[in-house]
């Protein structure tokens, strides 16, 4: 689970999908260098501020100075806006390393804090808030600092000022040690986030208002003490907690602690190397809802009944790696959960296992996941009424039969996608699953075999695309020979009928049409080498000699596409512009190291970059992510950086994705589209060079 990682984040998402196109250029404080794209919000981010800007509307409750270089705030830092009633304040990435005895005091009504990603540490958080009253502040975020310890000798969060916050967060903080006594004048915390420390040494606490702890991405050997030496809860509401990846290995104890964590609902204990999970090992965690083990480390041995218990509703499991997970007995391991509803079962060998009578007694099940299972044909399940969601993804089914899904009267998704499936007919499935039109089923990624019996298959495929996974380039042919790699859609299926006589009455009328239309036909067919020879022409070239700009950026451009569309970016794009002609791409697979806020990382990679480049395609439009770097092109364009876009075309977009800003870019900005045709590529890749040629203005 994802807390608030900055409030700048929050409220960037809320500028770039909130405001309508029409409104990309309006803003609600004219008289300030910062821009107001609605009422209560200035994003005075990355411009190079030391001071809070003036001219700031007496509306604003949230102010963003993100990446400026401010270092040290003096006391009268923010009499500025002293007179707002700010609710919500981002200085991350600000590189602050010091605040004064009374920085934050005209702050009255502060309520959200963002401190991250500075080179703050505790003793000069003490400084800065020890003389202060109680506050209004609910969240602070100090992740990214200089903590190292959260103990009692570093005691700043036992200041007044901290009194009320019901969030805290501090990732990323190089915490090593953690004394929870040191939280225990907060009163009021709900949510402690920790996760990706170095957290080694943690010590319990009673937080009795805590509800959310979140230590993922850690070095805990062992689960955390939820209760004291006479079973009283430490935490007595705490509802998640999530030990994701750390060093935990032994599990032998969760029976005892179930006692203890009586409030708990979900519990992660993701990609550790947990070595056994015993007989009822959660029996007592009463409130257990969602149970999530997945891709666990080592060889793990999984008992009889291991996760019975009443109330859990949601189950994930496996391995990190296949072959590694020992379940004792498969038919009893799942038992004595009656009210599971959904269920996930990745990367366990199932090749041998009777999957239908291990789920048997799973009545009440309506999602189910088995992925990378090894398992070979779809069970046919029988006393599962409920189930509404199969995915049986990166297995090895070679054929289905309607029989499996006979008895699934509430099933509405289908997903059995990378398997072995070379061909599909209308007996695979129920004809009512084909016939219902909110039933999507997806069998995209399988080897098709485009033969006569796959006719009708592609023909429904064809008429279905809106109840598939969507990606046309999914569904391929595999064999015969002269259709591998075609697209489903582009086998053509004319010699699987014989020829009769009005069948040729009308090829004999189509063949007369296409000579009376012969001379619109061969120039639009050869548009592309006409085009090409009078480009040749006027610029008397062919190509253009690599030119190395690098100005003081680390990139030529940043490009921005969908994952979909990766195999023409790494063999057209990258092999023409980088091998080529030597220039220097950014691409978000390649060279954004994860591990940071992912909307940062892009945003600042295009900032180093000379050119943004945008390459366009229905997929691109389709995603969320590819509309929300559409919208940093329309801002980009709207403050004069023009002369740094330009777009790419792989394809006509569709009608319902050109929105009113898309309509502007490619308006006003250089574009190319690329085509099959060899001389229009020629174009295609002049323009490109031609544009990574010309420096930014």
């Amino acid at each position: 689970m994802k807390y608030l990682r900055t409030l700048t984040v929050f409220l960037l998402l809320v500028i770039h999908t909130c405001i309508p196109d029409g409104m990309a250029s309006t803003s609600h404080c004219p008289d300030s260098v910062c821009f107001c794209r609605v009422l209560d919000t200035a994003d005075c981010s990355y411009r190079n501020l030391s001071n809070i800007p003036s001219g700031l509307p007496a509306s604003i409750r949230s102010l963003v100075m993100s990446g400026n270089p401010l270092y040290s705030l003096s006391d009268d830092f923010f009499r500025p806006v002293e007179n707002l009633t700010l609710k919500n304040l981002a200085l991350d990435k600000c590189n602050i390393f010091r605040m004064s005895t009374f920085t934050l005091e005209p702050l009255r009504s502060l309520e959200m804090l963002d401190l991250s990603s500075n080179k703050l540490y505790n003793a000069m958080l003490d400084e800065c808030t020890e003389k202060l009253g109680y506050s209004t502040l609910k969240v602070l975020n100090l992740s990214e600092n200089l903590l190292f310890t959260l103990d009692a000798i570093y005691n700043f969060l036992e200041n007044k000022w901290f009194s009320n916050l019901t969030d805290l967060i501090m990732q990323q903080s190089q915490v090593r040690k953690v004394e929870m006594k040191s939280l225990k004048n907060l009163l009021y915390l709900q949510t402690l986030d920790l996760s990706q420390n170095a957290i080694e040494q943690f010590s319990s606490y009673g937080l009795p208002t805590l509800k959310t702890m979140d230590l993922s991405s850690n070095s805990l050997p062992e689960f955390p003490r939820p209760c004291n030496g006479s079973n009283n809860p430490f935490y007595p509401k705490l509802e998640n907690l999530f030990l994701r990846r750390n060093r935990i290995s032994e599990t032998y104890l969760l029976e005892d602690y179930g006692h203890c964590l009586t409030a708990l609902v979900k519990l992660d204990l993701s990609l550790n190397p947990i070595k056994i999970i015993l007989p009822f090992a959660f029996v007592y965690f009463k409130d257990l809802t969602y149970l999530y083990l997945e891709q666990l480390l080592g060889v793990i041995e999984v008992n009889k009944f291991a996760f019975a218990t009443l109330n859990l509703r949601e189950l994930s499991i496996g391995n990190a790696v296949k072959g590694y997970m020992n379940v004792v007995d498969f038919y009893t391991f799942l038992l004595y959960n009656p009210f599971l509803k959904n269920l996930t079962l990745n990367n366990i060998n199932l090749s041998l296992v009777n999957t239908s009578r291990m789920l048997s007694k799973l009545t009440n099940l309506t999602s189910l996941s088995i992925l990378n299972c090894d398992i070979q044909n779809v069970p046919t399940i029988t006393n599962l009424p409920l189930l509404s969601s199969i995915d049986m993804s990166f297995n090895s089914i070679q054929s289905l039969h309607a029989e499996a899904f006979q008895f699934l009267g509430k099933l509405k998704y289908i997903s059995l996608k990378s398997n072995a499936l070379t061909s599909v007919t209308l007996e695979s499935l129920p004809r009512v699953l084909w016939d219902t039109s909110d039933v999507l089923i997806d069998l995209s990624s399988n080897p098709f075999d485009c033969v006569c019996s796959l006719e009708w298959f592609k023909l429904w495929y064809e008429n279905n695309m809106n109840r598939t996974s969507g990606n046309a380039s999914l569904y391929t042919c595999n064999t015969p020979t002269q259709w591998q790699e075609v697209p489903l859609v582009d086998f053509d299926t004319a010699d699987c009928h014989e020829l009769n006589q009005y069948v040729v009455m009308a090829l004999i009328i189509a063949g007369v049409l296409c000579l009376v239309a012969l001379s619109v036909i061969v120039v639009r067919r050869y548009r592309w080498d006409i085009k090409y020879y009078i480009h040749a022409c006027k610029y008397n070239k062919l190509t253009s000699p690599p030119v190395n700009l690098r100005d003081d950026f680390l990139y030529d451009g940043f490009v921005a596409y969908n994952t979909r569309d990766r195999k023409w970016i790494m063999a057209e794009l990258v092999e023409h512009v980088e091998r080529k002609h030597n220039y220097k791409l950014c691409l978000h697979e390649r060279d954004i190291i994860p591990g940071g806020v992912y909307v940062e990382d892009v945003l600042e990679s295009i900032d180093f970059s000379r050119k943004f480049i945008l390459v366009l395609s229905n997929n691109f439009m389709d995603d969320q992510w590819g509309r929300y770097e559409t919208a940093i092109a329309s801002h980009t364009l709207a403050e004069g950086g023009g002369g740094k876009l330009f777009l790419i075309l792989l394809e006509d977009i569709r009608s319902e994705y050109i929105t009113r800003s898309l309509k502007v870019l490619l308006k006003s900005i250089g574009h190319a589209e690329w085509t099959k045709n060899k001389n229009g590529q020629k174009i295609f890749w002049n323009n490109v060079v031609q544009n990574l040629e010309k420096s930014e203005k």
